[in-house]
């Protein structure tokens, strides 16, 4: 995997969603990997027996329309669940286990490994046995006890922090050796950030660091890249949102629209 900037990357949130299509499965993802998408974002979490699955915790109700705790259901019960869709019908889609959803994308594609925070030790040890540790991508908040548990068990596996409105960590991370820091995940509410000026994205990039952007939005009320985001270039003009983005000099782009950001970026010369 080569980190130094060559393009624009495109990264499918939970996959390819819609219609019958739950994310975090295998039909998403594979739907992603067919449209374009170059890192596929999925969730962990952990049953009470100590198994990785591919899930995101807390949204329960949501995904499988039952008000349980998957974190308190051991392995053979989780086995047993079924995703539903919009419309609250149950699909054919289960949950999988990590180890299996990780063999399925092996060579395929970049894998962020989202939630990894929750259980750093034991996923880092899953990629570290079947040996894609040049394939994915962890995240922590920036604080310095996740530095340090990610310099312990994941030294050698490409790590982004995630900074909020500010970075107050990337001249401290190029100190750290024992960390494989490649960029870091922004996120911030306004567009006249810190971390949307061009003299922090210049000093970045310097560094030989990637800058990851979230054109999803999950609510209003909580931007995670200014006024900008997927609704806007969907149903208004994509050159003031990825467009936006492009020029401005961010090197990924999460979205919920992988085949639009694609076609999008193909045809600018992205």
């Amino acid at each position: 995997m080569n980190e130094t900037k060559k393009r624009i990357l495109v990264a499918a949130h939970m996959g390819t969603v819609g219609g019958n299509i739950p994310g975090n499965t295998r039909a998403s993802f594979e739907i992603a990997l067919r449209q374009g998408a170059d890192i596929i974002e999925l969730d962990i979490t952990k049953s009470a027996d100590g198994r990785l699955f591919v899930f995101h915790p807390g949204t329960e109700k949501k995904r499988l329309g039952m008000d349980v705790d998957i974190r308190r259901m051991d392995s053979k019960e989780i086995e047993r669940l079924h995703f539903v869709n919009p419309d609250m019908a149950p699909t054919a889609h289960t949950v999988a286990y990590l180890a299996d959803m990780l063999d399925f994308l092996r060579d395929r594609c970049i894998i962020n490994l989202d939630k990894y925070f929750d259980n750093p030790a034991e996923i880092s040890s899953l990629v570290h046995d079947m040996k894609i540790q040049d394939q994915v991508y962890i995240k922590t908040p920036a604080t310095m006890d996740f530095f340090d548990k990610v310099a312990e068990v994941a030294g050698d596996i490409p790590y982004m922090p995630v900074v909020y409105e500010k970075d107050e960590c990337f001249r401290y991370l190029a100190t750290r050796h024992d960390i494989r820091c490649v960029g870091v995940e922004a996120v911030f509410s306004r567009d006249d950030s810190m971390l949307a000026s061009d003299e922090y994205i210049e000093e970045m990039h310097r560094l030989g660091r990637l800058l990851w952007i979230n054109s999803i939005r999950f609510s209003d009320a909580s931007p995670l890249a200014g006024s900008r985001c997927d609704d806007n270039a969907m149903y208004g003009d994509p050159d003031e949102v990825w467009g936006w983005m492009a020029k401005k000099g961010f090197d990924i782009i999460q979205t919920d629209w992988t085949l639009p950001l694609c076609t999008y970026l193909r045809m600018k010369g992205y």
